[in-house]
């Protein structure tokens, strides 16, 4: 076996660690109907959502939330994150489920903080277990904690 095949192994398990490891900190979150993240996601980014996922299904545009307040723009606010492919690929199937897809949606970007974290410790030369320290580090320390 070649040095670099195992160097690729080593990283690729690494990365895998990561990403299990917020999975399971925030498994309550994913598994549980009755726990979601607090604070503005479900009173603010879930609204955006619906509006967007009804606007899909019915064909147009998604420009203008007419229910919130006397309306508000959609295409136009950087939160519903319209052009993002994620959030459109969670809003396609509709509101059904639409939440628990938010809250994986959330839960993979706080992995792949985690994890290009951990990339960017190894660009600067930390080693292997500092990058995973530095990783884990960010993706399970303050912006985790904010979302218990």
């Amino acid at each position: 076996m070649s040095p670099n095949f195992s160097i690729n192994i080593r990283r690729w398990l690494t990365i895998s660690f990561i990403m299990t490891a917020v999975i399971f900190f925030h498994r309550s979150v994913l598994f549980r109907q009755d726990v979601t993240f607090p604070w503005d996601f479900i009173g603010y980014h879930l609204p955006l959502a619906t509006a967007y996922a009804d606007a899909v299904d019915q064909g147009r545009l998604p420009l203008w939330d007419p229910y919130t307040y006397c309306g508000r723009p959609l295409l136009a606010n950087p939160q519903t994150a319209t052009f993002y492919p994620g959030m459109f690929l969670s809003v396609l199937p509709g509101r059904t489920g639409l939440l628990e897809r938010l809250e994986w949606l959330s839960v993979f970007h706080i992995g792949l903080a985690g994890i290009f974290t951990y990339l960017l410790a190894l660009r600067l030369h930390l080693s292997e277990y500092a990058a995973l320290f530095a990783g884990l580090a960010f993706a399970l320390g303050g912006i985790a904690l904010s979302r218990r």
